[in-house]
């Protein structure tokens, strides 16, 4: 194995659980975490310039959206988090201009009413399943491999790539090989869905789809 990977993990601070089995998943993936904690961003020593660079440094983006996230409950913390939520969305965004990354919002079967205007995977899950929990750790270290091989073959990923596509195959990455391809042409959300429900809430415009959408 080479070179780890990095992910930003994006997250309210209440979800500790979730978190807590992420890092474990990643460190057995080979994945680096790089988490904001939000208790050094209120007692001020972290703030946006070092998340910014966290993000810049990573690879991927998990994103985990809980009702800790929106819960109306407790406005002030949770519009607190929101706020930061979306800082480090809008800087993940800016940033797959210039540098490769991929985007994954991970939320489970009761769905939430908080748009994401771009994802590139999208996984519905049980946080408290443990058969989930495995199907993202074996996903993650597949993509750690897919990493490690590509990386290995530079710079001849693109002549393997070609040969591909004249014998009617793709080289592809396993979360695009996983997954389903989505298109939704009303709000023209575009992602990979990473799970397989029966109808679900639109990522964007969380508005009901299936899969004609």
């Amino acid at each position: 194995m080479g070179v780890w990977m990095e992910a930003f993990i994006s997250h309210s601070s209440k979800d500790l659980k979730i978190v807590n089995s992420t890092f474990k998943i990643c460190q057995r993936a080979k994945i680096k975490p790089n988490v904001a904690e939000f208790e050094k961003i209120e007692q001020g020593k972290l703030g946006a310039e070092e998340i910014r660079d966290m993000i810049d440094r990573s690879e991927l983006f998990f994103m985990f959206l809980s009702e800790n996230v929106i819960n109306d409950k407790d406005y002030g913390k949770t519009i607190y988090t929101q706020n930061w939520v979306n800082f480090e969305l809008g800087v993940v965004y800016a940033q797959k201009k210039e540098k490769k990354k991929s985007v994954y919002v991970f939320e489970s079967f009761q769905q939430l009413h908080f748009p994401i205007p771009y994802l590139d995977y999208y996984i519905l899950f049980d946080p408290n399943s443990n058969p989930h929990w495995d199907y993202v750790e074996e996903l993650f270290t597949q993509e750690v491999d897919f990493a490690d091989f590509t990386k290995s073959l530079n710079p001849f990923v693109k002549i393997f790539s070609a040969i591909y596509r004249l014998r009617g195959m793709q080289l592809q990455r396993p979360s695009d090989a996983r997954g389903y391809s989505i298109h939704h042409k009303e709000c023209g959300a575009k992602y990979t869905l990473l799970s397989k429900p029966e109808q679900w809430l639109c990522p964007k415009c969380r508005k009901l789809t299936n899969w004609m959408p």
